[in-house]
C-alpha cells in the first residue's frame, strides 16, 4: 500500500480504489472497477496505477497542495511618508484541497502587511492591504507579495509575484521629483472634487487617501510647498 504526501492507495474485495488519510483513516476518494482489486496500488510521476481483475488497469491522479500569486497592483505610484495607500494582491488556490494559508506584502525586502486566507481548490480572489509608510524612508521601492508555502507543496515557484514601483516622498510631492512645487499643487486643483471611480480622480494627488481630492490634500501641498530632498 503506497502512502504518498500522506495519503495511502489500496484495493479492495468490493471492487473499488480508495484513497485514505495515512493518518485518520478517512476516506479522501473512492472508484469502483468491474471487479476485485487485489494487487496493491504504484504510484509513478505523480499518478497511482492499479490492475482489476476485470483485465484493465486503471490510472488516477494524486490531488495535489498548490496556492499561488497572480498579480500585485499598487493604487499609487508616489505616496507621501506617513500617509496610506492600498495593495490589491489576487491569490489562488490551484491545488486539490481546501487551503489556509498566509499572504504577506513586502515593500523590497520589508512585510508591510500580512494576513491569512482561506480558499477552496480552484477558487481566486482578490486581497486587499493598507499600506502605512510611517516608518519607511524617502525612496523608491517595489512592492511584491509571497503566499507562504502550505504542507506538501512542491510546486513554489508561483508563490511570489512582484508588482510595481512606487515612491515614498515628501507629502505633496505628487509626481516624485523630490520637491514641493506648484506643479504638484495644479495637479491637485486639475483633480479637484473628484472621487474614487471617477475619471478625473488620480489616486497620487489623493494625499490622504480618503477617496476624493479636496482641500485636505491642497493644504498638506501648500503647508509643505518648496520642501525637498535631498
Amino acid at each position: 500500500m503506497p502512502v504518498v504526501d500522506g495519503v495511502v492507495y489500496v484495493g479492495s474485495d468490493d471492487f473499488n480504489v480508495y484513497a485514505l488519510n495515512a493518518t485518520t483513516g478517512t476516506l479522501i476518494w473512492n472508484y469502483m472497477t468491474g471487479n476485485v482489486v487485489c494487487s496493491s496500488p504504484a504510484v509513478v510521476d505523480g499518478v497511482v496505477y492499479v490492475g482489476s481483475h476485470d483485465g484493465l488497469v486503471y490510472a488516477f491522479g494524486i490531488p495535489f497542495h498548490d496556492i499561488a500569486i497572480g498579480d500585485v497592483t499598487s493604487s499609487k505610484t508616489v505616496v507621501g511618508q506617513g500617509y496610506d495607500m492600498n495593495v490589491t494582491v489576487t491569490a489562488a488556490d490551484l491545488g486539490d484541497y481546501l487551503e489556509t494559508f498566509n499572504v504577506s506584502v513586502y515593500a523590497n525586502t520589508t512585510i508591510i502587511a500580512s494576513q491569512n486566507v482561506t480558499f477552496s481548490s480552484g477558487n481566486s480572489a482578490n486581497v486587499n492591504f493598507t499600506w502605512n509608510t510611517t516608518d519607511l524612508a524617502y525612496g523608491n521601492y517595489t512592492v511584491s507579495a509571497y503566499a507562504w508555502p502550505v504542507p506538501n507543496e512542491t510546486n513554489t515557484a508561483n508563490n511570489n509575484c512582484t508588482g510595481g514601483n512606487v515612491v515614498v516622498t515628501i507629502p505633496g510631492d505628487i509626481d516624485g521629483n523630490g520637491v514641493v512645487n506648484m506643479a504638484d499643487v495644479i495637479s491637485i486643483l486639475r483633480a479637484f472634487g473628484s472621487t474614487l471611480g471617477q475619471s478625473r480622480y488620480v489616486p497620487n494627488c489623493d494625499i490622504d487617501n480618503n477617496g476624493r481630492i479636496d482641500m485636505g490634500g491642497v493644504m498638506i501641498a501648500l503647508y509643505n510647498f518648496g520642501q525637498h530632498y535631498p
